[in-house]
């Protein structure tokens, strides 16, 4: 739209422009009788070519600058928002594989804490000593490891739950 006003302002100023080289030609003594008619004619057109030199200045300043201004403004606005989403969705895809990465490592530990409790019970119903006292050991290590698995996976979850 403002290209658009912005031509017809250029196109206004030459006409009007135009307009005035045809009032200033200087073989007026060869009109005789016509001299007053060109004369008032002339005036006209001088006056329209005045009017049509403001209405070019009116469209250029009045309206098509504002558009391309307030064009640029909401431009800038635009780049920001698209910005500040593409920042949010790169944030969301890292909170998701954060948390992606904890649940299922928080799964792991606790798919071997549960062998191991299995494990642990099957000892324990066979009463293999020796076995029993390596496996109880093994049973700490990997209650502490998923214990460990889970508050990390809770620590993630509560400090993105905001997201």
């Amino acid at each position: 739209f403002s290209s658009l006003m912005t031509a017809y302002a250029k196109e206004t100023k030459d006409y009007a422009r135009k307009l005035l080289l045809l009032t200033k030609t200087k073989d007026e003594e060869e009109l005789y009788s016509l001299n007053s008619g060109y004369l008032g004619a002339k005036q006209e057109m001088d006056k329209l070519a005045n009017l049509f030199l403001k209405t070019a200045d009116d469209i250029t300043y009045k309206v098509a600058q504002p558009v391309e201004n307030h064009l640029k403004e909401t431009h800038k606005i635009k780049q920001k928002g698209k910005e500040t989403g593409r920042k949010l969705i790169v944030d969301l895809t890292e909170t998701v594989k954060i948390l992606s990465t904890c649940k299922s490592e928080y799964e792991k530990a606790m798919r071997v804490y549960d062998q191991s409790k299995a494990d642990n019970e099957r000892a324990a119903n066979l009463n293999e000593l020796y076995n029993s006292t390596k496996v109880k050991k093994k049973l700490e290590s990997d209650k502490k490891k998923a214990e460990a698995a889970e508050k990390k996976y809770r620590r993630a979850v509560e400090k993105n739950s905001t997201i």
